[in-house]
């Protein structure tokens, strides 16, 4: 479906003159349009005009506690719209903000204090609050009315508006700082760019905490298109409910919610798609398998389609439709514009059907001409004769055990089809041989019996895949856009094994 052209007021500026970055453009769209809802939590619709009132009662909150232009704060809250508000807050005061995952515990929060030189954590949750630098804040609704600033007049436009931050799964944190400048220029090319898709109100499910969920909020607010804000801790039913409503057009979703989501739909006694108003239901946070895919496209909506995408590269190759139909098993075709191909170990480009590393080739940030960044998500994938991208394994994903090489992907699939097991990782781990690797497994299994989930898991797996140790999963082992903390579980296992479950 073509995408329409919107624009708004703040964005119509001449090649002569310098924006003053995101919070400006946002803040002028919303003065302008003060009775246009923005948000919607649950029944209730916030206006523009409430909006920055909860924001402006924020950031005299923010002033009360002395904070003040140039401090950097980070923003630990457990509720979206309240971090989005309090982000808000901080430029109105001149302080730039770093929105963080409220499920962190206090050795990660002065992880990122140090690192980010942070002044403070500003958190709702008074179990993080007895830790040093972390600041309770009261509920919004109970903070004095505080008059709208003006426009801070020191730095808008270079002021640090926004911290990317990767996901941690494969390695240590990589953060990138966007100005104010740099946040506008991203959510206009967001707005603007085809390739992308439809997109429109969206269902807000996933934290905020993950750039990808919180820059759907940044282009929404700007561009005059509702969000609709859930709580973080919901039920398959709860986001059920919430996807029934006819007035949300878009919702990004982790793969494991949407295989959840088309069991329901399967079991429930309603015609199918369950959502046929959808206009667009993504996947996100790593390759779903060919059958998932297929039951999100006809029981769920035929507007289903899953990304492949990193922090650091963003979206490299979108697959929905008719190719998703003829070719579940790809990843699809790379976006236009974008330079990807197959590495071998020698840095030559693969030809077809090769596996290699997949990589992205951009002009370097330098600017000088000539110059190539490459970026390695760390995926190992082959391109077919047309085009389409497929997922060999997940980084390292090749397991040596008793002298057989096999796939942990390929193995994390199988256990995936089992009934009973809502999510699953297979992780390599160093074995006590250096010729061997031992393997962690770790589940979600809902509500079933763990010794039915043994018995089934020995009848699905031969005995070289058979895992050393069982962790049973918790929210606290997902990032914020719903992957498993692969490298924290295999900590784990280094410094304390006795806390894994035998198989």
């Amino acid at each position: 479906m073509p995408m329409p052209q919107r624009q708004c007021p703040a964005c119509r500026m001449t090649d002569n003159v310098e924006p003053l970055g995101y919070y400006a453009a946002l803040r002028t769209e919303f003065l302008a349009n003060p009775s246009r809802i923005v948000v919607w939590r649950r029944d209730r619709a916030i206006t523009a005009e409430k909006f920055m009132e909860t924001a402006s009662s924020m950031a005299g909150w923010l002033a009360d506690q002395g904070f003040s232009a140039g401090d950097r704060l980070g923003l630990a809250m457990h509720d979206n719209l309240h971090s989005i508000q309090l982000a808000m807050a901080c430029w109105m005061i001149d302080v730039e903000p770093m929105i963080l995952d409220h499920r962190l515990g206090t050795d990660s929060l002065a992880f990122w204090r140090s690192q980010q030189k942070l002044r403070a954590v500003i958190s709702r949750q008074v179990r993080v609050c007895a830790f040093s630098g972390v600041v309770l804040m009261p509920d919004p609704a109970s903070l004095p009315k505080f008059e709208l600033l003006t426009m801070p007049s020191a730095s808008p436009a270079n002021r640090v508006g926004d911290f990317i931050a990767s996901s941690g799964v494969s390695g240590a944190p990589k953060v990138k700082e966007k100005t104010q400048v740099g946040m506008l220029t991203a959510v206009r090319a967001m707005m603007d760019d085809q390739s992308r898709g439809f997109w429109g109100a969206a269902l807000s499910a996933i934290s905020v905490a993950f750039p990808g969920a919180r820059y759907i909020w940044w282009r929404n607010l700007l561009a005059g298109e509702p969000i609709h804000s859930i709580d973080l801790l919901f039920s398959t039913d709860t986001l059920d409910e919430a996807l029934l409503d006819p007035r949300i057009q878009e919702c990004t979703l982790p793969p494991n919610l949407i295989r959840a989501l088309a069991a329901k739909a399967e079991a429930a006694a309603s015609p199918l798609p369950r959502y046929p108003h959808l206009k667009k239901l993504q996947s996100i946070g790593g390759p779903a398998r060919a059958e998932d895919k297929l039951r999100a496209y006809h029981s769920l909506t035929p507007s289903y389609l899953m990304t492949y995408s990193s922090t650091e590269t963003g979206v490299i190759s979108r697959i929905g439709g008719h190719d998703l139909l003829t070719n579940p098993d790809s990843c699809g075709r790379v976006l236009l514009g974008l330079d990807v191909d197959i590495a071998d170990n020698t840095g030559a480009t693969c030809p077809p059907d090769t596996v290699g590393r997949i990589r992205l080739r951009r002009p370097a940030a330098s600017g000088k001409q000539g110059e190539i960044t490459e970026i390695f998500p760390g995926d190992l994938g082959w391109f077919d004769d047309a085009g389409f991208l497929y997922i060999a394994a997940r980084g390292e994903g090749i397991i040596c055990r008793h002298g057989v090489n096999f796939s942990a992907a390929l193995l994390e699939s199988r256990i995936l089809a089992m009934d009973s097991i809502r999510d699953a990782a297979v992780i390599r781990v160093s074995g006590r041989e250096d010729t061997e690797d031992a393997i962690l497994l770790a589940l979600d299994i809902g509500t079933a019996p763990m010794d039915d989930i043994r018995r089934e898991l020995r009848k699905t797996l031969n005995a070289h895949e058979r895992p050393d140790g069982l962790w049973l999963l918790g929210p606290e082992d997902l990032t914020v856009g719903g992957k498993i903390k692969r490298s924290q579980i295999s900590a784990w296992w280094q410094s304390a094994p006795e806390k894994f479950q035998a198989f």
